[in-house]
């Protein structure tokens, strides 16, 4: 099920979410119609709207008897900046506000509820739920089985600091890759060759650059970066595009970043 709320609309900068009625008058907000007080209130409507939906669903999946025997996986693709660094929506950043989504699994059978505070990856569900079911994960998949972490298998003193990655590819001067290992993150411009480090367990709001003050980290992680970008390439596979498929198509598709 693919849910678009809540998400950016294209309109006016006074109306930057549109949930439905009730919903856009939930939460009441003052100040100026066009700042983030509003922004804030109708992305929170979009939000209690949206939950209320997968709670209809499942309801729904309750009275026809099929919840007990589903694996179900609830994630986000990206948040959005309400002014945290400066601008609106998502893309042109990837400070935690958009990418440090929600990830919650739930598999018939594994116990109960319990939070994992390791950093994971959205590459991780897809081999998750593979392993669940039984079936080998393809060589040329990238991410792991989240299960041991879903059993707690290991306390957290025992496993080294994950290393996750994510990028925003847009247009030709938008090139900016990051690297998060542990609590620490590395934001590399790729275009204007800029760089931020950030500590996020004493500066989660990603405030203080340290990649001026700490080279060693920044070169290490920025290391990293390299290697897993030469190995996606190296991995990568070709893709045809029909024939079919029309030039503004395919132009919208480039402007995403689906291709190149």
């Amino acid at each position: 099920m693919h849910y678009f709320d809540p998400h950016h609309d294209d309109g006016p900068s006074d109306r930057r979410y549109d949930p439905p009625a009730p919903y856009d008058q939930a939460y009441p907000w003052d100040g100026d119609p066009k700042g983030r007080e509003q922004s804030v209130a109708l992305y929170d409507g979009e939000v209690r709207y949206t939950d209320d939906a997968i709670a209809a669903l499942r309801k729904n999946l309750e009275q026809r008897g099929l919840w007990d025997d589903l694996v179900v996986a609830f994630a986000s693709d990206h948040g959005d900046e309400l002014l945290d660094h400066g601008s609106f929506h998502h893309t042109w950043t990837l400070y935690e506000e958009l990418i440090h989504v929600p990830l919650i699994l739930r598999f018939p059978g594994r116990g109960s509820a319990r939070r994992v505070g390791e950093v994971t990856s959205l590459l991780d569900v897809a081999p998750t739920i593979l392993a669940q079911v039984g079936v080998d994960v393809p060589p040329a998949m990238e991410g792991r089985s989240l299960l041991p972490l879903v059993d707690g298998k290991y306390e957290e003193k025992e496993r080294s600091p994950s290393t996750v990655y994510a990028e925003t590819r847009r247009w030709t001067d938008l090139d900016l890759q990051t690297v998060v290992r542990g609590d620490s993150k590395l934001i590399w411009d790729r275009a204007g060759e800029r760089f931020e480090l950030y500590d996020l367990a004493l500066d989660p709001g990603e405030k203080k650059n340290l990649a001026a003050s700490r080279p060693e980290e920044r070169q290490e992680l920025q290391r990293l970066l390299v290697r897993y970008l030469a190995d996606a390439e190296a991995r990568a596979l070709p893709v045809r595009v029909a024939e079919e498929v029309d030039a503004a198509r395919l132009e919208k598709l480039r402007s995403l970043g689906y291709i190149h």
